[in-house]
């Protein structure tokens, strides 16, 4: 317990319980459906003990700014550079050109303690899979760095009283969760990493540490509460998954770890939590939680992205392993050695440290020593990405081919010809120019827009996407369009919500046409070409194809035909039956350029394979 006045067991044992949640979760071990929340347990942790802290040593008297950022410095910083680098160094080696922008905004952000700023400005629509950024999970540090730098300072306001201190912990923790609420539908990106939809969680701690909800002194009813809140806690990491954002999905497993903070402590949930495995996992937490998560990302982006039962089990263990060693040699000597040094040297030099960090990461990233050459073919498969992207801003005033149009303007009738609208997301832009090439005497009206498909009736994801789709769809029955093309990067719980579309466009007279979903890869087809390529092992290829999408396909193809539209399979135009998938087009590019988006060649490829719409 840095810096508290004793030390207690159970609170060692919290957070095991939080960092092996988080492991378990993101090694997709079941039933770990709310592991996630773990980082949550963390937070009201750290407000506990940071806040106990702070309170005792102004109320004694002896708080010195300097000196609490000092112990942060000493308890943070040393374990976090030293994963980075360590990172830095083997993705330099290992990942191929193309896939150090993984690390070219995170290896700066991290040991500067931004990553959570980070990644809520930096997470576009083709972004790599988050599972393979080894940074990622460094959004929390931020998260905590910023409070750790803020939080003294607002407890400095001048206050007479512990209690308006308090007072003043609380209205900051109320206002925090009513902002979270309010950002958890309208601005989910930012409830998750922005510290002022994170405060409450961290507050929360604050307060049961300043005594605002004080412990039963009845010891049954302290054990028993103790107990119940275990459980809750527990509970929250099994089932927690069934919620969407942090708010409200954070709200059992903080209250439960605050309800465990000032009631644990002597009680048999106290007991549990304190036994020796426990407490020697919690000293290791931190160093666990760096390495768990670049370790897991190395291994699917450069192994197989699916993780075996047998290979959890070893990425696991290897997190321990990597977690003690940098524990014994880098965490706890650096940490004893800093926390007796002067307080201004040593932030001077943790501030130094840190920019040497995030200096290297850019110089290293954005001028990358040639470690590697790679033969021409394969050079040639990796710059795929680069020349490639699906146009998808519908606030683009052209209605060419070259662009995706404005909605006003591209959902004009032409009389005299066949008018056919093309609805979806980037899935159907894809097919865009080659509809247009393939079929030039259609007159193709288009209502698209990222991350927008078929959902209850109208073709949206909520808010502005239904809106807009159900407007082009009104369009369609009113104008009497000839024909609609649905094309969409479908999910199985949506493909029964396409029934409805479907029949109500057949009742107006409509013919419908739906594309059925792409093959997907994971992580990215254009790297697992390339590593196909140089190991001469197509199986590295096919391991990387994502096997719900057939099944998806099959289940989508028999609910169309059932709502009496037609269904073309754009899965089966890329995998036939009974024969190989294809690799590459008859020009030699990829299929996909990503995870699934179809490059130009083999869109249309697939397009000249489509009915007539």
């Amino acid at each position: 317990m840095d810096g508290g006045p004793r030390y207690r067991g159970d609170i060692e044992g919290l957070r095991a319980v939080a960092v092996l949640a988080v492991i378990l979760f993101h090694a997709g071990v079941p039933p770990f459906g709310g592991g996630f929340l773990g980082v949550d347990i963390f937070f009201t942790l750290s407000g506990f003990l940071i806040t106990g802290i702070l309170l005792r040593e102004m109320a004694e008297g002896h708080f010195s700014l300097w000196a609490f950022w000092r112990r942060r410095v000493a308890r943070i910083v040393p374990a976090l550079l030293f994963v980075t680098l360590c990172v830095l160094a083997a993705w330099l080696v290992m990942a191929f050109p193309s896939e150090l922008a993984t690390l070219r905004g995170s290896g700066v952000a991290a040991p500067l303690f931004l990553s959570n700023l980070f990644f809520w400005r930096n997470n576009p629509y083709f972004a790599p899979l988050s599972e393979v950024q080894p940074l990622l999970h460094s959004w929390s540090l931020g998260v905590e760095e910023q409070f750790y730098l803020l939080y003294p300072l607002l407890l400095l306001v001048p206050l007479r009283g512990r209690y308006k201190r308090t007072a003043l912990i609380a209205a900051a923790s109320i206002a925090s969760l009513a902002l979270a609420a309010a950002f958890a539908a309208a601005k989910p990106s930012a409830a998750f990493y922005l510290l002022p939809a994170r405060f409450w969680e961290l507050g929360l701690g604050g307060l049961a540490a300043a005594g605002l909800v004080p412990a039963p002194r009845g010891r049954r009813v302290r054990a028993l509460l103790a107990a119940l809140a275990l459980v809750l806690l527990l509970l929250s990491i099994v089932f927690g998954g069934a919620w969407v954002s942090p708010f409200p999905a954070a709200l059992p497993p903080t209250v439960a770890t605050a309800i465990l903070l000032v009631a644990a402590e002597g009680s048999a949930a106290g007991r549990l939590l304190a036994i020796a495995p426990m407490r020697a996992i919690g000293r290791l937490s931190y160093s666990l939680y760096l390495w768990h998560w670049p370790i897991l990302a190395f291994w699917r982006l450069f192994v197989r992205f699916e993780l075996t039962p047998g290979t959890q089990v070893l990425l696991i263990a290897l997190s321990f392993a990597l977690a003690a060693f940098s524990f014994f040699a880098v965490e706890r000597p650096l940490r004893r050695r800093l926390r007796k040094g002067p307080p201004l040297p040593v932030l001077a030099g943790g501030a130094l440290a840190c920019l040497a960090t995030a200096g290297l990461a850019y110089a290293a990233i954005h001028h990358p020593p040639h470690v590697r050459r790679l033969p021409p073919a394969v050079a040639r498969i990796l710059a795929v990405p680069h020349k490639l992207r699906i146009p998808v801003d519908p606030y683009d005033p052209s209605c060419r081919p070259a662009g995706i149009p404005r909605q006003t303007t591209c959902l004009r009738i032409v009389p005299g010809r066949r008018n056919v609208l093309l609805a979806g997301d980037s899935h159907a832009a894809q097919y865009w120019t080659a509809l247009v090439e393939r079929f030039p005497d259609i007159h193709f009206l288009v209502s698209m827009r990222t991350a927008c498909r078929p959902k209850g009736g109208s073709i949206g994801g909520g808010g502005r996407c239904d809106r807009r789709a159900l407007e082009a769809l009104d369009l369609a029955r009113k104008e009497h369009v000839d024909g609609v093309i649905l094309a969409s990067r479908w999910w199985p719980d949506e493909a029964e919500k396409l029934r409805p579309v479907v029949a109500g466009l057949r009742a107006a007279g409509i013919d419908v046409l739906v594309v059925g979903p792409v093959v997907e890869y994971q992580p990215s087809v254009p790297e697992l070409l390339a590593r196909s390529m140089l190991a001469h092992d197509r199986r590295i290829y096919d391991d990387g194809r994502v096997p719900a999408r057939e099944r998806l396909d099959r289940a989508m193809a028999a609910i169309v035909r059932g709502a009496g539209g037609r269904y073309f399979s754009a899965y089966r135009a890329e995998c036939p039956p009974a024969r190989p998938c294809f690799m590459l087009t008859a020009t030699g590019q990829p299929i996909h350029f990503d995870y699934g988006h179809l490059t130009p060649d083999a869109a249309e490829e697939i397009v000249a394979m489509m009915p007539r719409p």
